[in-house]
């Protein structure tokens, strides 16, 4: 909550409902498949789709020459300003809750604060001491998760997921080196319907856990969610999609 005084006090605009746009968005994390789906990408770049990138992994559409739209960014650790060093000119999401220092390395860029929904009494009352217009918006606990609901109240209503695997691939967390996961306890996780085992770190799994609940409730609200690569949250996308359209009960 101090992050989210401090950062809603700054002369900056935030995220607000839009009406509804016609174009595709793809939100992009750095999980390992990422790396697979480039040639994906980079043909709905061509399409005309919008692309928003989480965290770190800009870098990576970067050095493949994809051009993207923004970087969304939602981690209250001090740490996350390494995520932006050295990013290019485009729009910046950045979450109420991260750190000051954060909006501080980015002053002068076309920074958007947005408001996630953390349960806390004094949200609300922050917001409404600014006297400015902004919304809460629901999500899991990564930003990833998040990005999804940022995007249904910025219009987008065909979302694409790439790089939010959920899963190790091997002993490797993302697509590129980020320190701040080397040395998660790593747990397995069998899911019967895949005939697979996954290898996942604990938010890993409680990612997936939650894309079953807001799955449901982007569905409600006109949204089609796509997920690309491999790995347990792709499966499960895949998997509930599918029931989806056989008119069966999501599990």
């Amino acid at each position: 909550m101090d992050h989210w005084r401090i950062n809603c006090a700054r002369d900056l605009p935030w995220a607000s409902l839009k009406p509804e746009r016609k174009e595709q968005l793809c939100i992009v994390g750095g999980a390992p498949s990422l790396l697979d789906t480039l040639d994906s990408i980079r043909e709905k770049r061509r399409q005309g789709a919008k692309i928003w990138v989480c965290n770190n992994a800009w870098r990576v559409l970067e050095n493949a020459g994809i051009k993207f739209d923004a970087i969304v960014i939602m981690d209250a650790r001090p740490e996350n300003v390494a995520f932006v060093e050295g990013a290019p000119d485009c729009d910046y999401l950045i979450a109420a809750i991260c750190h000051p220092s954060l909006f501080d390395v980015l002053e002068g860029r076309r920074v958007i604060l947005w408001h996630p929904h953390q349960g806390g009494e004094g949200e609300q009352a922050c917001m409404e001491a600014q006297n400015k217009e902004g919304i809460l918006l629901p999500g899991g606990g990564t930003v990833g998760l998040r990005a999804l609901f940022l995007a249904n109240a910025a219009g987008y209503r065909k979302l694409h997921i790439y790089g939010m695997d959920s899963s190790y691939r091997d002993d490797a967390h993302h697509a590129y080196a980020q320190s701040l996961n080397d040395g998660e306890k790593i747990i397995e996780i069998k899911m019967e319907q895949f005939d697979r085992i996954y290898r996942c770190a604990g938010w890993m799994a409680r990612q997936a856990d939650e894309f079953r609940w807001h799955w449901q409730r982007l569905v409600s609200a006109g949204c089609t969610v796509t997920a690309h690569g491999d790995g347990l949250l792709p499966d499960l996308c895949r998997h509930i999609n599918k029931r989806r359209a056989e008119g069966m009960r999501i599990k």
